[in-house]
């Protein structure tokens, strides 16, 4: 037999379904040029930018702890600190230097790395002024990838042009050489596990290397990946330490016993020459994907993928950064030769903030309404469509229009 409050719930539901939803506005996905407002109709409309170099090839975004995102491309380093909507140049002391690659540091959130044609440059003020750190140890050769130790910040790897690594542990003021058993590939990628960060991994033209004694040598590890493919990206699930996941030039692989095998997992990618690849910081099983022609999306770990590129005009990606809000989604775009592009993903209404709009929400939209649940408000603030800090029968309604389309 029914009880009361089943009843009651079973009754609300009723009534609250049966309202008119048209005054309710629905966000959407939709692609803006960073530097210009955000439209929020459904049709993903492209607009041009007017504040950053529409020709410009950027070649890596990144995001700091105080949410500044940071731009290289060919010329320097720009800068934004409202969340991409206007962009600036930071580039004094770079003597317009082609940024290869950027990395922050973990716990400074002022301090910045370049890896540039002229070595690498440190920033300790948020980007407004460069001083080139790698004179000692480090040769002439261009560096095209970087990482930091996550735990012990003043080690860090450089892969170079000229095929070689090298290793610094006083954050970058010397240098040696860390490519034993590394063949002279070109490393695209440096990545260190954050849970075990004595392992190393690098991306390379000749596929991916494996150091397990924080870069005293190296082994190859791509089994089931094409001997000749060049991986341009590698991103770790750090809900399941051993999955990893590569971009290559013949489409995306991934690993479940941390590098040991791989599997292609490349069902609905259109463009199999992927450029750049993140996954998600707070829905684990969603990936982006950037290729040279579009973007990509799985919500699935990667098992399938679906192009979420329509409208952009200029879709050779080369660089992708993930900003995630309780409200929303912004994937930062760079392209090789078309500046920079967002791409806005409202999460509204997703109360228990696995990414998916389900009856669950609605269930603890209820119970937070009713004082039934008390947990984590960052999560419940994803609810929270009107943005007033409080879950009322407006959310509740929203939720049910998203699971009656």
């Amino acid at each position: 037999m029914m009880s009361e409050n089943h009843l009651r719930l079973t009754v609300f539901l009723s009534m609250v379904l049966c309202l008119n939803f048209s005054a309710i506005t629905l966000h959407a996905g939709q692609w803006t040029e960073a530097g210009v407002f955000k439209s929020r109709d459904s049709s993903r409309n492209w607009t041009a930018a007017a504040d950053l170099n529409e020709t410009a090839v950027i070649n890596s975004i990144v995001i700091n702890q105080n949410l500044m995102l940071f731009a290289g491309v060919d010329g320097g380093v720009f800068k934004s600190t409202d969340k991409g909507a206007t962009w600036t140049e930071s580039n004094s002391g770079m003597n317009d230097a082609y940024i290869e690659t950027l990395v922050t540091h973990p716990t400074a959130a002022d301090t910045l790395f370049a890896g540039t044609d002229s070595g690498i440059f440190k920033a300790a003020d948020s980007g407004a002024s460069w001083t080139n750190i790698s004179v000692s140890g480090l040769p002439g050769s261009a560096v095209i990838s970087l990482a930091i130790h996550p735990s012990s910040p003043e080690t860090m790897f450089a892969g170079t042009e000229n095929g070689k690594i090298f290793k610094s542990t006083d954050s970058g003021e010397n240098w040696t050489n860390a490519s034993f058993g590394l063949l002279g590939y070109t490393s695209d990628k440096l990545l260190i596990h954050p849970n075990s960060p004595k392992i190393v991994f690098a991306g390379t033209d000749n596929g991916i290397f494996k150091s397990r004694d924080a870069g005293e040598s190296w082994i190859k590890i791509s089994s089931g990946i094409p001997e000749d493919a060049s991986v341009r990206d590698i991103a770790l699930r750090l809900t399941w330490p051993e999955t990893l996941f590569a971009g290559t030039s013949e489409g995306i692989f991934k690993s479940t016993d941390a590098g040991a095998s791989w599997t292609k997992i490349s069902s609905g990618l259109s463009d199999t020459n992927v450029t750049a690849l993140v996954i998600h910081p707070d829905m684990p099983d969603t990936l982006f994907a950037g290729t040279s022609g579009g973007v990509f999306k799985s919500t699935n770990r990667g098992a399938n993928w679906t192009d979420i590129s329509s409208g952009l005009a200029y879709k050779s990606v080369s660089a992708l950064a993930v900003l995630s809000e309780p409200s929303e989604t912004r994937l930062f775009t760079g392209t090789d030769g078309g500046g920079i592009f967002v791409y806005t993903e409202a999460v509204f209404g997703d109360a228990d903030g696995n990414g998916i709009i389900e009856l669950k929400d609605a269930i603890l939209v209820l119970k937070i309404m009713t004082g039934k649940d008390t947990g984590d408000a960052v999560i419940h603030l994803s609810a929270d469509v009107s943005g007033d800090k409080q879950i009322s029968i407006a959310e509740l309604i929203y939720i049910l229009k998203k699971l009656s389309m």
